[in-house]
């Protein structure tokens, strides 16, 4: 966007974008996108995912990789002997990170192009968490692919990085595997919590995959007579809230744990898609969320939408 700029009186600058604004009707919630690469198998999902996204909701596409410093010189002792050799490998290790991530980004931007999709990227060596978050400010959606920075060792500890990021308050984050698939049916995980119920509105919101048919599902562990109609007023209220903005949905209650009563509901309905809340203040103390997402991904090829 290119933008034109005005020095004032007291010597403040104004900036303004010569953007051309679209009519009330067609404006969607997701302006931004910012797509993670890393180069791996699934980059044909997010040059797919980027396609889709772009011609349903006019997104904007940017492609970000990350050079994990951290990770290509880890601070570890080296003998007096050995410093040479030492620099000449992390030389190396840098150089060769660099050009792979730059070819990831080039084959991204090329296959946005080739759809007539408008893309841009960048290359950032820096601490990944924190560019991310940094780079979150103005995304409306961060795609992030499990089977690249959180399982590939792209990134340092990567375990839980995927926690770290949501922490610092960025998302919604889209964790998807090495495919993607447009979703007639999304999971929607309603635990009772008020991180699942915002995460359900935002999701609601953002009109992703709006075509849908969306399937509540809160699973009952223990104390179903005493908690059913508080359980069965909370899915009402949902059922209501996605009819509000002419979405099909359906509530399912059922005994187990969560992700058991999910995994049923996606073998039954085909579901290719979840959506799931995340409760900041909990994060380090419970990674059923981190866990829940890489399974879903992993075992049924899903693409999870988490939301803080």
């Amino acid at each position: 966007m290119q933008t034109s700029q005005q020095v004032t009186e007291i010597g403040y600058v104004r900036r303004e974008p010569d953007a051309t604004f679209l009519p009330v009707q067609n404006r969607s919630t997701i302006a931004n996108v910012l797509v993670g690469i890393t180069g791996t198998p699934a980059l044909p999902a997010k040059i797919e995912l980027a396609v889709d996204l772009h011609r349903r909701h006019g997104a904007a596409i940017t492609g970000l990789s990350i050079i994990d410093m951290a990770r290509l010189d880890p601070a570890s002792a080296v003998p007096i002997g050995a410093i040479s050799y030492a620099k000449q490998m992390r030389e190396r290790r840098f150089r060769v990170s660099k050009m792979r991530a730059v070819a990831a980004l080039e084959a991204f931007a090329d296959g946005c192009r080739a759809a007539d999709v408008p893309v841009d990227i960048r290359l950032v060596e820096d601490e990944p968490v924190d560019v991310i978050a940094d780079r979150a400010h103005f995304a409306d959606l961060i795609v992030l692919p499990v089977d690249g920075w959180f399982a590939y060792g792209l990134i340092s500890q990567a375990e839980t990085r995927l926690s770290e990021v949501l922490l610092r308050g960025a998302g919604p984050i889209l964790a998807i595997g090495e495919n993607y698939r447009r979703s007639e049916e999304v999971v929607i995980g309603l635990d009772g919590s008020l991180a699942a119920s915002n995460a359900f509105k935002s999701y609601v919101r953002m009109g992703l995959w709006s075509r849908a048919r969306l399937h509540f599902v809160h699973a009952v562990e223990d104390g179903w007579p005493d908690s059913e109609a508080a359980i069965s007023s909370t899915m009402d209220d949902a059922l209501a809230y996605a009819h509000r903005f002419g979405r099909r949905a359906v509530a399912h209650v059922m005994a187990g744990s969560t992700l058991d009563a999910m995994n049923r509901i996606i073998r039954e309905t085909g579901a290719t898609a979840a959506v799931l809340g995340s409760d900041r203040r909990r994060l380090f103390a419970d990674k059923r969320l981190t866990a829940t997402t890489k399974k879903l991904i992993r075992d049924n090829g899903m693409s999870v939408l988490i939301v803080g």
